[in-house]
Order: C-alpha cells, then structure tokens, then sequence
C-alpha cells in the first residue's frame, strides 16, 4: 500500500495520514510529492496537539507492518524524522536531508530517538547543531538512508524479501524495539518549546520572510 506524506504537517494532515497508516496493509510504501518528501512541521500550525499526534503516526509505523520509504526530493525535521522511522529507507539522487529545528529555537527532540536508532549521537547532534543539508550518498554514510536507488523499481525487491517473514513476528519485533516512550517525552518537549517566547519570535519572523539566523 502506497502512502504519500503531506508537504508540511499540521494536525489536520497528521489526522489523515494517521488514517492512511492505520489501514490493513502487508507492506507499506512512504513517500512524498516529489520535490518535497516532507518538510516536516508546519510553522504556521504549531499549535494544538500536533506532538500527540505526531507521536500515534510514528507509533503506526514503528509498530505497524513493515514500511519502506521511498526518498525524492527534500526532506526537513520531523519528515527527517518520519523517514528514520520506516523498516527501510532507499533515495534517490535527488534527495535531500536537514535537521533545521535549532534555527527556529527548536530541537528535533521528538524525533531524537528514532535518528539515535540510525546515527551515532555525536554526528547527529553535529547534523542538528548545523542544519546542514545532507545529499544521498552522506545520508548512506551516516546510516538515515540505506540505499541509494534509480527509481522506484527497486522497492519490490525489498517487498519480496520482506513476504517471506511472518507478518505477526515483524510486528512483535518491531513493537519490542520501539523507543516510543522516548518520542513521547521528546515530543512533550517541542510542546513546550514552541511556547518559549524567543521560538515564536523566530517563527514569526520566518514567516513573515525574514531569516532570523541571519
């Protein structure tokens, strides 16, 4: 089953795709709408409660069937995140990663354990501290992308190979190696960042085109 992550999310967004996940699938396939994978939390809806939902969508694909994301184009903070949480991840030469939370006053701290499942600690935390765009054979390097591919013929493949495991035992796997309790607490903690006076200045600033790093 193909599931296409929205550009930027919000709770509305986070609430159908939610959906999507949740339906009765053998294998799901993530993507974006390339150029853009995700771009991660929307900045002029960072209210209300995106964390809990945010935190049930990555519960739903770390706990859920097995999930292969299919990388094109740009990926930013929580999509980062989202990506990190699938089973595999291939990507294309167009993709592109950066964790660009720290410059609106941020952490990516919802999003911390998942990559921490991925990267070593020091580089992510470089990669956080920079925001740095990271391109496809760095992301391979550093573990948040396992395959660079030509296109998406190379997912069924990984469909095939995953066919031959017991459906129930990914689940049982998947569900006994979910750092979630982790992701809620991070998640509790954008909560309260994003009440911070300094965050919302940041924000408003961007929003209004400027850029307050500068």
């Amino acid at each position: 089953m193909d599931v296409t992550l929205p550009a930027s999310l919000d709770p509305d967004s986070l609430a159908s795709l939610l959906h999507e996940l949740q339906r009765p699938s053998e294998v799901i396939v993530l993507r974006g709408s390339p150029p853009v994978f995700c771009h991660g939390l929307s900045l002029r809806a960072a209210e209300g409660d995106f964390a809990d939902r945010f935190v049930s969508c990555v519960r739903a694909l770390r706990c859920g069937p097995p999930v292969i994301a299919f990388v094109e184009g740009s990926a930013r903070g929580a999509g980062v995140g989202l990506l990190a949480a699938c089973d595999r991840v291939l990507a294309t030469a167009s993709a592109d990663l950066a964790l660009t939370e720290l410059y609106f006053g941020l952490t990516p701290a919802a999003i911390w354990p998942l990559l921490r499942e991925r990267v070593g600690a020091a580089r992510l935390r470089w990669a956080a501290m920079t925001g740095r765009n990271i391109g496809p054979a760095e992301a391979v390097e550093l573990g948040l992308v396992d395959e660079v591919v030509e296109g998406p013929e190379a997912i069924e493949p990984c469909v095939r190979s995953l066919r031959r495991a017991s459906a129930d035992a990914i689940t049982v796997l998947k569900r006994a190696t979910a750092p979630l309790g982790a992701v809620s607490l991070g998640a509790e903690r954008t909560r309260l960042r994003l009440q911070d006076p300094e965050v919302r200045r940041r924000i408003a600033r961007f929003l209004e085109g400027d850029t307050p790093w500068g």
